[in-house]
C-alpha cells in the first residue's frame, strides 16, 4: 500500500501538534479525542488519494487550516462589531471637545476685542503708557 504525500504531511503535522499538546499539559481526554480525530482524518485523506482523487486529498489536507482562518475572521468581525459603539462614542467625544475648544477660542477673541479697542482709545487720548512688564534695570520681569 502506497502512502500519499498529503497523508504524510498531515500525519507529521498532527503528530507535532499532539506532542505539543502533551508537553503543554493538556488533559489526556482532549489529547485522546484529538488523536482519534487525526487518525480518522488521515484514513480519509489516504482513502481519497488511493481512489485517484489526489486534488481532493490536498484540499482535505488544507481544509482544517482554511477552517481555522475562516473562524478567526468570523470571531474578529464579531469583536469589531462589539467594539464599534465604543469607538463611535470616543469619536463623538473627540468631536465635542474640539467644538468646545473652538467655541472657547471664539469667546476669548470676542472678549479681547473690546479690551483692545479700549486700550487703543486710552493710548490715543492720554500720555504714553509706560511698559511695566519688565524691569528696566535688567532684573527680569516683575
Amino acid at each position: 500500500m502506497e502512502i500519499h504525500i498529503p497523508t504524510l504531511l498531515y500525519g507529521a503535522q498532527s503528530s507535532i501538534l499532539t506532542t505539543y499538546m502533551f508537553r503543554k499539559g493538556r488533559p489526556l481526554r482532549a489529547i485522546g479525542i484529538f488523536t482519534i480525530f487525526n487518525i480518522i482524518w488521515l484514513a480519509l485523506i489516504q482513502w481519497v488519494c488511493s481512489s485517484g482523487y489526489g486534488g481532493v486529498g490536498w484540499f482535505l489536507l488544507f481544509l482544517p487550516i482554511i477552517f481555522v482562518f475562516a473562524l478567526l475572521i468570523y470571531v474578529g468581525r464579531m469583536l469589531m462589531r462589539s467594539f464599534r459603539p465604543q469607538l463611535d462614542t470616543k469619536a463623538a467625544m473627540r468631536a465635542k471637545v474640539a467644538a468646545d475648544v473652538a467655541e472657547a477660542a471664539e469667546a476669548a477673541e470676542a472678549a479681547e476685542a473690546p479690551a483692545v479697542a479700549v486700550a487703543d482709545k486710552l493710548n490715543a487720548e492720554s500720555t504714553p503708557i509706560v511698559d511695566v512688564s519688565e524691569d528696566k534695570t535688567g532684573g527680569g520681569p516683575l
